[in-house]
């Protein structure tokens, strides 16, 4: 609920448009380097930011490849970090696969 409050004061307050980045739904991460402001508390998903009129795009390859702090699962990291961008044209025309989401709202 917080976060949907959040957002309507994002786009009350938004000259032209609002720009979210988010992991695809739930993605647990505790606080990176001591700051608290990094806790993921909760996530939001493709069909919930559409329904608030958001455009999205998928992004950081398919979410399979990666987990907290988007660090790759696939090891080494390089190798990971390949195959996340060779499935990034996929995911970016089919957001519901997609590791992260970039969401943007004309206003």
């Amino acid at each position: 609920e917080q976060s949907r409050k959040f957002i309507g004061m994002l786009e009350r307050i938004a000259r032209r448009r609002v720009v979210l980045f988010t992991p695809n739904g739930y993605v647990p991460q505790g606080a990176v380097d001591g700051n608290e402001f990094q806790i993921h508390r909760c996530g939001w998903e493709v069909d919930e930011l559409e329904a608030l009129g958001y455009s999205v795009t998928g992004i950081y390859g398919h979410k399979a490849l990666r987990g907290e702090c988007a660090n790759y699962k696939i090891k080494p990291a390089v190798l990971g970090r390949l195959i996340s961008d060779v499935t990034q044209p996929f995911v970016r025309n089919c957001p519901q696969k997609a590791f992260a989401l970039l969401a943007v709202k004309n206003i």
